[in-house]
């Protein structure tokens, strides 16, 4: 019995991380007393050497920090280090060992185990909002097919997103282009108010040529050559151009038929041998005058035959512009009123909707009275057309719209705005601007209610807007957005080409969105037992579904099929896709460092060392006779290269079964492959299916999941202020479903996203370099 009475005393004080050692003289005191003794000594360490700068509480004694701002560590040993190394402030060095465990136990299980509410939210950098964000949000702004924002500068990366806000810098060129897209914007929206409809048809008769003649009804091209006929263009924009044709049949091919925009031929038809008929193309026309025509390019004439190839043009009519409906209901909603010129009523109305819309907040008087002055800047002889245009553009070009600016706080936990939330919700799920719903819930004040955020993030991964989320944060997150940039060698690859790619890279896209709105656990998606695919990715897979498929769950992707894997043992979830097998492979072969990597950074935020200078990666210098497992190991048996490669290679070994385009393969030079390795301490797999069900059950992956998403959300790295947030998600999703969307909601109504501090955390630089 004395011996399972230590034996228990043992584990619970290894399970608190205190090492304290029980004399033989102590067997007589029970459990119990040996905690108090190991909680009142702590209390009395924490006492004699922090209480003074830090106070008892924690929270700082006159100009001393806090200990949420000194102590935020991820674990006791960090906290222990950091104790040895820094503290006491004056006395380094004087609490160590069994006292800097002790106060570190004190620290981590009394100070900083109070409620959430008690830590601090950081302060976010501001953030310049991306190129995807700026489309997205003029697109759901004004209902415009533009997309300004392709022309800007690529956006930088931190963290693993192009969203982080300490990373997204503004140039000079940059605001120029700002200048320009606003100018766009506000040109489309006012011609939307004024468009000229033109429907104008050209006959025959009124055609210039280059050859041939008017045969009355119709111009007989009888040679290669053009007609053509011009047309002033008032209002710029989409036009449709209708050529009436046919042609006589004169060989083995029909006529072929340009059109021609300006003396520029662009795109061929074929012209239907004795058969008159309409044939259609879309211009973009500019404003001005512009010539539309048509050209023969295949003329035949047999002398023998008498065959003669001819190109007959009845009439060319032009239509347009283009109307786009909801471009133009959103601008008669903008510009409501049409006295604004006289009328101050009217044109404070139209600035304060406008500039309230595109600001994602309400307008302050004083600013709505500068925007007024620049309207009065413009001189009678200006129209005053043309000087609202300038204030929509000044508007568009504020650091209101370009940033998503937050006031600053004034005390610590501090929440955001309603307005503000609204605004970290929508550009969370969607990417752009708050819509209408949000701002009426912002406007009264229902954005710090966790319940109503709750409801919105639900509402809001329902919308198709949501998909944008899938692109942003899991293609960045799990690589298939590189499917359009990956170099593959076609050569030896044959089956692989650009189709493939975007099949692939929208397989997991499916997927992905497929489980963000199931109410699954969110680690399924390493072992579910089916897929979407199309024909091409079924004939590429070489999977036979006559029996096994159910339509796809998202309408818009009417070509890929819900595909059940039963019978098709080499694919069983995410780790099996072929996009993210293609896009950790090299051009013309596979790479068991970048699969081992992907794992240990993507999935379970373990981040491995780099290389040491000057290694050598190159194994074209081994035998081809060998497995590029085995040519693995003789490179890794290099102790320069060992500490690398043991921990990556014995995962990446898992996926050798799968070529550099994610097709399944038994053999490697003509060798069995031997797919086994491990991953940590103990844990053997045999394959990559194997692996997935150890990763997971692994805690750390639904632990890296949030920290993913967590950073996704504030658009900041994860700092010392945010482990104590991280912690209590993980806690709260745990005991949960596990579902992405509960997982969403935990994060939105956490004090992590819906408050912020004045100041950052001073260690945040440090724990995030340590970290990533």
């Amino acid at each position: 019995m004395k011996h399972l009475f230590f034996k228990f005393c043992f584990i619970v004080f290894c399970l608190l991380g205190i090492n304290i050692f029980v004399q033989a003289d102590d067997s007589s005191m029970t459990s119990a007393q040996l905690l108090q003794n190991t909680i009142d000594q702590a209390q009395a360490d924490y006492s004699q050497w922090c209480s003074n700068c830090h106070g008892q509480d924690g929270l700082g004694v006159g100009e001393f920090p806090k200990l949420y701002n000194c102590f935020r560590c991820k674990n006791e040993k960090e906290l222990i280090q950091y104790i040895q190394a820094k503290m006491p402030h004056g006395h380094k060095q004087d609490c160590v060992d069994e006292c800097a465990k002790s106060t570190a136990f004190h620290i981590l299980n009394t100070i900083a185990a109070q409620p959430a509410a008690q830590r601090i939210a950081k302060k976010v950098t501001i953030q310049r909002l991306n190129k995807n964000q700026y489309n997205h949000t003029v697109q759901d702004l004004f209902s415009t097919n533009l997309r300004p924002a392709d022309d800007f500068p690529s956006d930088d990366h931190g963290y693993g997103f192009d969203r982080i806000g300490d990373v997204l810098s503004i140039s000079p060129v940059q605001f120029e282009l700002y200048l320009r897209s606003a100018q766009m914007l506000s040109d489309e929206l006012f011609q939307s108010l004024n468009v000229q409809s033109v429907d104008k048809l050209v006959k025959s008769q009124q055609f210039k040529s280059t050859t041939g003649k008017d045969m009355g009804d119709y111009f007989n091209l009888w040679s290669n050559g053009e007609v053509s006929t011009k047309f002033y263009v008032v209002t710029p924009g989409a036009y449709n151009v209708t050529i009436i044709a046919s042609s006589s049949k004169g060989g083995d091919e029909e006529a072929k038929m340009a059109y021609t925009l300006n003396d520029q031929s662009l795109n061929y038809e074929e012209v239907e041998a004795d058969k008159i008929k309409p044939y259609q193309k879309k211009f973009q026309f500019k404003k001005g005058m512009q010539k539309i025509g048509v050209e023969f390019l295949n003329d035949f004439y047999d002398e023998k035959t008498k065959q003669d190839r001819n190109l007959f043009v009845q009439s060319i009519q032009i239509q347009g512009p283009i109307i786009n409906n909801e471009l133009k209901e959103k601008a008669e909603g903008f510009i409501f009123c049409d006295t604004y010129d006289s009328d101050i009523t009217c044109l404070t109305g139209i600035i304060q909707n406008f500039a309230s819309k595109v600001w994602r907040r309400n307008i302050q008087p004083e600013e709505v009275g500068l925007l007024i002055g620049l309207f009065n800047q413009f001189d009678e002889n200006t129209k005053k057309e043309e000087a609202l245009k300038e204030v929509f553009n000044a508007v568009l070009v504020s650091p209101n719209f370009i940033f998503r600016l937050e006031s600053l706080p004034t005390k610590d936990n501090q929440f955001l705005s309603h307005y503000e939330i609204a605004s970290r919700l929508s550009y969370f799920i969607w990417d752009s601007n708050p819509d209408e719903i949000l701002m009426n819930l912002a406007k009264n004040n229902q954005l710090h209610d966790v319940n109503v955020i709750k409801q919105q993030v639900k509402r809001m991964l329902l919308d198709d807007k949501s998909q944008r989320m899938v692109t942003s944060f899991a293609g960045q997150w799990l690589f298939f957005n590189a499917m359009d940039e990956h170099d593959v060698n076609m050569a030896l690859f044959p089956k692989y080409n650009f189709s493939i790619s975007q099949d692939l890279k929208q397989e997991t896209s499916i997927l992905f969105r497929d489980f963000m709105l199931s109410d699954q656990p969110f680690s399924n998606i390493l072992s579910n037992n089916y897929t979407y695919l199309n024909d091409n990715l079924k004939q590429y897979y070489g999977i036979k579904t006559s029996e096994n498929t159910l339509s796809a769950t998202d309408e818009k992707n009417s070509k890929f099929e819900k595909v059940f894997l039963n019978n098709t043992p080499e694919r069983f979830g995410l780790l099996s896709q072929g996009s993210i097998l293609t896009t950790t492979s090299h051009a013309n072969r596979t790479s068991v460092v970048k699969r081992g990597k992907w794992v240990l950074s993507n999935l379970l935020c373990q981040t491995p060392p780099p290389p040491p200078p000057a290694v050598e990666g190159d194994l074209a210098e081994l035998s081809d006779s060998l497995t590029l497992k085995q040519k693995m190991k003789i490179h890794a048996s290099d102790p320069v290269c060992q500490s690398c490669h043991v921990t990556m290679d014995a995962i990446g070994f898992a996926f050798e079964h799968y070529d550099a385009i994610g097709l399944y393969r038994q053999t490697d030079n003509g060798l069995d492959i031997d797919s086994s390795g491990e991953l940590g301490f103990r844990q053997s797999f045999d394959d990559a299916q194997q692996l997935s069900d150890i990763i997971k059950k692994d805690p750390r992956f639904n632990e890296c999941v949030i920290e993913k998403l967590y950073t996704f959300a504030t658009n900041s790295g994860v700092s010392v202020n945010d482990a104590f947030f991280l912690k209590e998600i993980s806690k709260q999703f745990n005991v949960n479903k596990n579902s992405w969307l509960e997982l969403m909601q935990i994060i939105a109504t956490s004090d992590g996203f819906l408050k912020h501090s004045p100041s950052q955390d001073m260690f945040s630089n440090q724990l995030s370099q340590t970290v990533h």
